[in-house]
């Protein structure tokens, strides 16, 4: 209830919290201003709950279940369109497997690995973000209006949690370490000239930016 949160944060403030915001102000100020506070978590809530609505409906990869390359190529196509010229960033992703035994694991040969390293990677990115597996099998990630320094400190954050979690060889039940390696490119939508397959080509075979 957005009354009780108020009254909490004001219980709160009258104990000796000063996170919110500082003294000397009215009550009715603090009320004001957690009820602003409680109406935008609400509306994150909300527009995360439609982007997963959304989500469901799109074109997906059948394997893994994440976007596909023909409707990442649609979304670029209506980015292209918008009046404000957004900054596109572009993250090719070199997925690998080793286990403790073995070393190197075909990923090819193991889908379940693929999809599960996929699904991960997707839940640490926003709702606006996109992960598609291209029709080559590789994984590209989407970063609209976002530039290059904020998507590699997204990138290193998904990596540092993806090689840390624990996957499992189908085949023998064996723990598997995951790495990640990644490539960049960085452009404005309305760039002219702007190549899509191009650019989907260039992350993995010729790379500007890599680590």
């Amino acid at each position: 209830c957005h009354r009780q949160a108020m009254e909490d944060g004001l219980a709160g403030l009258v104990a000796g919290a000063n996170d919110i915001v500082s003294f000397p102000f009215s009550d009715a100020f603090f009320e004001n201003r957690i009820e602003i506070l409680v109406r935008e978590e609400r509306y994150r809530h909300q527009l995360k709950a439609i982007f997963a609505e959304a989500r469901l409906l799109m074109p997906t990869d059948e394997e893994t279940k994440l976007y596909s390359e023909d409707f990442l190529k649609k979304h670029l196509e209506g980015l292209d369109t918008e009046q404000n010229d957004p900054v596109l960033t572009f993250a090719g992703i070199d997925l690998h497997f080793e286990d403790a035994r073995d070393g190197s694991i075909e990923i090819d040969d193991h889908p379940v690995l693929l999809t599960g390293a996929g699904r991960m990677i997707s839940s640490l990115m926003r709702a606006e973000d996109i992960l598609a597996r291209l029709d080559n099998g590789r994984l590209v990630a989407f970063f609209p209006d976002t530039d290059l320094m904020e998507s590699r400190i997204a990138l290193q954050r998904i990596r540092a949690i993806v090689q840390l979690s624990a996957f499992t060889d189908p085949r023998t039940q064996e723990p598997v370490r995951a790495s990640l390696d990644f490539s960049m490119h960085y452009c404005e939508a309305s760039a002219p000239g702007l190549d899509v397959d191009k650019i989907l080509k260039d992350l993995f075979e010729n790379p500007v930016t890599r680590f």
